[in-house]
């Protein structure tokens, strides 16, 4: 009959439409690659770009003593620190002599964070390379899934910072100490993002999506001190500032399957942390000749809103092939093996 020579190409169609279907949704079905990501290799172009507004108080109170000459009189007399105790601050974006503006800006080259691990033959004696933890999964040129996505934004750069120069008064009978300068110095450093949960990646196109990673952003204030005179410091402990978010953008994939390239695309973001500390003064400087203390506490309570956007790429990954060849490839086979079926003759 007719039909049974038209079944192959029968076959073929619903095959290939099946494989129309699919790609038009976007729908993954082919075999999955895993490849290891390794951001901020030498000749992949790395970005990241902030800005870090923030505003705040800074409250310090308490004691000392100095050195107080009348006439031909010397002799050491106490003071305290007089109201107003809370004193508004900016964040500024250098800590040189307070001569920064409003605004921290961070610019730098970030990289992906690396882990120590076992070389593979083991040597003897056994040694460890840094490497890569991020995985990028793919599946019919596109991106199926992310996996340990961690990031080091800043790579190793500090940015210094400062608060806006607090003026404290005191009751003091040293003219010096009518009115005392205090700062707060220090760097940002290490901001990391570890993912914390599964990434959401919608393809829209043939190597070309969009993605959201949930994760923790944590960033680290190094080196802070607060600042008598603009010369004598007192370290400030700061914990470590952590904040949830979910890193989004667009990828996309260009090059051969075997030594492809991928461009990650971040959103803008605004991230707030709130910086809060409480410090205790105990300060003695001076000779014997002009001796000063000072005791107290300084109490820090801001708020930085970190406004960034990033872009990163790594190059020679290898992809799978398209889920639509491979259904082609099935649709030819089907049709080999039906027309290799023995034909009787109807009756």
């Amino acid at each position: 009959m007719q039909y049974k020579k038209l079944l192959p190409l029968m076959l073929f169609a619903l095959v290939l439409v099946g494989g129309m279907h699919t790609s038009s949704r976007r729908v993954l079905a082919g075999p999955v690659t895993t490849a290891i990501i390794d951001f901020g290799k030498p000749g992949d172009v790395q970005s990241f770009t902030g800005t870090g507004v923030g505003s705040g108080s800074l409250i310090a109170d308490g004691a000392g003593a100095a050195l107080v000459v009348t006439g031909k009189v010397a002799e050491v007399q106490p003071f305290v620190m007089l109201p107003p105790v809370t004193h508004p601050v900016t964040v500024l974006n250098d800590t040189s002599s307070q001569g920064g503006t409003p605004g921290l800006g961070i610019n730098t080259s970030p990289a992906s964070i690396r882990e120590a691990v076992p070389v593979v033959p083991p040597t003897d004696p056994p040694t460890k390379v840094n490497v890569s933890v991020t995985r990028f999964d793919f599946q019919d040129g596109n991106v199926s899934d992310i996996r340990e996505f961690d990031v080091n934004f800043t790579n190793g750069t500090s940015v210094p910072f400062a608060l806006s120069q607090v003026l404290v008064t005191t009751n003091s009978n040293n003219a010096v100490l009518k009115s005392v300068p205090i700062d707060v110095v220090g760097n940002v450093s290490n901001l990391k993002f570890d993912q914390t949960g599964a990434a959401a990646i919608v393809p829209s196109g043939v190597g070309t999506g969009s993605f959201s990673i949930p994760g923790e952003l944590s960033l680290q204030l190094t080196s802070v001190k607060a600042l008598i005179f603009e010369l004598i410091g007192q370290n400030i402990a700061l914990p470590k500032l952590n904040s949830q978010i979910n890193l989004t953008g667009t990828y996309q994939l260009t090059g051969p399957k075997n030594d492809a390239k991928i461009e990650l695309v971040g959103n803008p973001l605004v991230v707030p942390y709130i910086i809060s500390t409480h410090s205790l003064l105990n300060l003695v400087f001076g000779e014997e000749l002009v001796p000063l203390t000072v005791q107290g506490t300084i109490d820090v309570l801001t708020t930085m809103n970190l406004d960034f956007s990033y872009q990163l790429s790594a190059s020679h990954i290898v992809v799978p092939e398209p889920g639509s060849i491979v259904l082609l490839a099935i649709g030819l086979l089907v049709c080999a093996a039906v027309s290799r079926v023995p034909r009787f003759p109807s009756d």
